[in-house]
């Protein structure tokens, strides 16, 4: 499942469940800040992410995390997107997701995407394959007559 933001400034997320037992779940988040919408100053990006997961169930903050990053920009112009994966380890249950992108150089340019997470109870006896596909481009479309899609992206 891709979340993608709707304006110039580019920010992408996704995410994976994996069980580990009965009670516990390890969820990765995927993100992609597009280094071409990132205003660059004395040769670099700055870039923040703040990610909050939220028990829906409890109503309860289990993550507020803040991670930054400072990137040095060629002089040729690559558009080589920022891209990071962060780990939690989450018990069984219903989450909110809130990931918050900023370019720390142009204060204006904020993302900020919700969504659900679960974390189901892990049943020995069930199979699950893992919905992660592969891709070096994903690209929004207005129709689904793509040759690959998911949630309406296109990936190749």
């Amino acid at each position: 499942m891709l979340f993608r933001s709707q304006n110039n400034f580019r920010f992408d997320i996704d995410f994976s469940v994996f069980q580990i037992d009965s009670t516990e779940g390890i969820v990765e988040f995927y993100y992609s800040f597009a280094q071409k919408d990132m205003e660059v100053k004395s040769g670099h990006i700055n870039g923040q992410l703040s990610l909050i997961i939220t028990n829906k169930i409890k109503n309860k903050v289990i993550v507020n995390k803040t991670y930054r990053f400072k990137s040095s920009v060629d002089s040729l112009g690559s558009s080589a997107d920022q891209v990071g994966l962060l780990r939690y380890m989450l018990k069984e249950g219903k989450y909110t997701c809130t990931a918050i992108a900023k370019d720390l150089n142009k204060q204006k340019q904020i993302k900020t995407i919700k969504f659900d997470v679960e974390i189901k109870k892990y049943n020995p006896d069930k199979l699950d394959i893992s919905g992660i596909e592969v891709s070096s481009f994903i690209k929004q479309e207005s129709n689904n007559k793509n040759r690959s899609e998911e949630h309406t992206s296109e990936l190749q």
